[in-house]
């Protein structure tokens, strides 16, 4: 059995017969769409290997979740993305305030600065777990 052919067998099964399989690019993936979906399997994934048919029963996997709704890709990009956002913005402007205010180049209330902090810790973790939250959703779904 050849991972295309993995594809094939388990969309097939689960009556979702509207997607197209590529082979290209250097990654494998699955574009979900409601009209046309397409698992694209890179070169190096598209043999008989057992991890080649593991990556593609996983990409499969992904085009039914999209379908049953189970999770939204473009929100768990935006919440991957805005969690990385804002952790490297606290990594550049928490400590540049601090040397900013040690230096007496800007005043800044002791308040605002705990509050920026305060504030980071809350999107952090509010970022963390709701992509967390949707990850396991993902895992706890039947195929």
């Amino acid at each position: 059995m050849h991972s295309t052919d993995v594809v094939k067998k388990i969309l097939h099964q689960n009556n979702f017969n509207n997607f197209e399989i590529k082979i290209k690019g250097r990654i494998s993936k699955c574009a979900y769409n409601k009209e046309k979906t397409i698992i694209y399997i890179c070169p190096e994934d598209n043999n008989d290997s057992a991890n080649s048919l593991i990556v593609a029963a996983h990409e499969a996997s992904h085009a039914l979740n999209y379908r049953e709704g189970v999770t939204n890709p473009s929100l768990l990009k935006f919440l991957e993305k805005a969690h990385k956002t804002i952790f490297i913005a606290t990594l550049l402007i928490i400590p540049t305030l601090f040397f900013l205010e040690l230096f007496n180049i800007l005043q800044f209330p002791k308040t605002f600065i705990w509050s920026l902090i305060y504030l980071n810790g809350f999107l952090q973790s509010f970022f963390k777990s709701t992509t967390l939250v949707m990850r396991q959703k993902l895992k706890n779904v039947p195929l």
